[in-house]
């Protein structure tokens, strides 16, 4: 396969930082036990932070990432295209790993005791199980992956990586998912992305088509408005 991904500046930094994330986080998942960073970070929990918290892990979810995509259709219809198409592949990842392969894996408020915890943070009903891979962390890597590619500069590469890891680590804060779950979430989400820009710009080419290029909204706005006032 070949790959050209790697001469993007922006997927470039924003992979390198993430590899960086990704190597810290598997020595954390060796020297600590399951379920520590969960404890960890809970000690830390505080109520005026949680409300916060709630509004950074909602940048994560499928629906979040459904208005962007559509909102990119102002600019290019790329963009919009494989947006949708990276978010239906972190669907069907997620059905797969949670609903198929890894049904039964308990949340962190499953798992524990509930006197474990240093304190509750109570914002919303709390799943029970279905706790591996995350797909807030799946959707949100796997967006702001793509987002640092479209953009293809350094600064996005490293801005957009650093909004993916604390969305990310909102979940564990939040007693909905561990570590492994957000690490793994977002090797997949990642995993998209490239899956992504591999068929929709050298297999399909949608990058060399001259209609995907351009602002498609736009343009229809435009013609509506001038047949009206016409």
């Amino acid at each position: 396969m070949k790959f050209q991904v790697l001469e993007n500046k922006g997927f470039r930094w924003f992979l390198l930082a993430y590899i960086f994330f990704l190597i810290a986080g598997l020595f954390v998942l060796a020297l600590t036990s399951y379920g520590d960073v969960v404890l960890f970070i809970n000690r830390f929990s505080r109520m005026e932070w949680d409300r916060t918290a709630d509004w950074i892990t909602r940048i994560g979810l499928g629906s979040t990432a459904v208005i962007v995509a559509l909102g990119f259709a102002l600019y290019k219809l790329r963009y919009t295209l494989m947006l949708l198409f990276n978010l239906a592949l972190v669907g069907l990842l997620t059905g797969i790993f949670k609903n198929l392969l890894f049904s039964n894996i308990a949340r962190p408020l499953k798992y524990f005791d509930p006197e474990a915890f240093h304190r509750m943070v109570r914002l919303f009903d709390y799943n029970l199980l279905h706790s591996f891979p995350s797909g807030h962390s799946m959707t949100i890597f796997a967006v702001m992956s793509l987002l640092a590619y479209f953009v293809g500069k350094k600064y996005a590469g490293l801005f957009f990586v650093y909004i993916a890891v604390v969305v990310g680590l909102t979940r564990i804060y939040l007693l909905q998912h561990f570590f492994i779950d957000v690490l793994a979430g977002s090797l997949l989400g990642i995993i998209c992305t490239l899956t992504t820009i591999w068929l929709g710009d050298q297999v399909v080419k949608l990058n060399n088509r001259h209609l995907f290029e351009n602002p498609f909204l736009v343009r229809q706005i435009r013609r509506s408005f001038s047949t009206f006032f016409w």
